[in-house]
């Protein structure tokens, strides 16, 4: 059986919308004023590699979307149309 691993983004009083500031809310953004650092930016990355599937709102896969087709297509000209969300 799998493993399930939850990674949010909240903030110690318990906000979680809006982490990226993509929503225009009045505190958007709010995680971004923090810097992680080179090992909680490696962590990070790992941490979504080394999943073998993301469950995603709706929000965030629109974003997740958006950008992965970007770099698919900046990456892999030829293969533009594999990708599903060129």
């Amino acid at each position: 059986m799998g493993k399930i691993v939850v990674t949010e983004f909240v903030s110690l009083d318990g906000v979680m919308e809006d982490p990226g500031g993509a929503e225009d809310y009045k505190h958007g953004g709010w995680t971004f004023e923090i810097d992680r650092g080179a090992d909680g930016d490696k962590f990070k990355l790992d941490e979504t590699i080394g999943a073998e599937a993301l469950l995603l709102g709706r929000t965030t896969y629109e974003g997740f979307a958006a950008a992965v087709g970007r770099r698919w297509r900046a990456s892999s000209p030829t293969s533009s149309t594999a990708c599903p969300s060129t």
